[in-house]
């Protein structure tokens, strides 16, 4: 194919393929009626569903990490040594107080 004579710069060839001259070539026509995005896109929604469906069944792995992580939340909770200790002194000073209340309701009645 020729250019024309002021198409002969090399910046003002590309004006041969935008069609602007008279012997344009067309591109081939598809043979795809489709792209092939849209069938990617459709393939993985499909798959997720597939797999999100798999999930709602327990498995014994699954349940056993449940009753692992339900005892390390009691571990949590559990109260530690100086808890323990605390609330034993705790209930020792109120039976000292009421028997000590006792004692001095005793010592008035005559």
């Amino acid at each position: 194919m020729t250019t024309t004579c002021h198409l002969d710069d090399e910046h003002m060839c590309f004006y041969e393929w935008s069609g602007t001259t008279g012997g344009a070539v067309l591109p081939a026509a598809r043979t795809r009626r489709h792209p092939w995005h849209a069938s990617y896109a459709v393939l993985a929604l499909l798959t997720s569903l597939l797999i999100m469906q798999g999930c709602d069944d327990k498995g014994p792995a699954e349940r056993a990490g449940e009753d692992v992580d339900r005892a390390m939340q009691d571990l949590r909770n559990a109260p530690g040594p100086a808890e323990e200790a605390g609330r034993a002194l705790d209930d020792a000073r109120e039976t000292t107080g009421e028997k000590i209340e006792q004692m001095g309701k005793d010592l008035q009645e005559p």
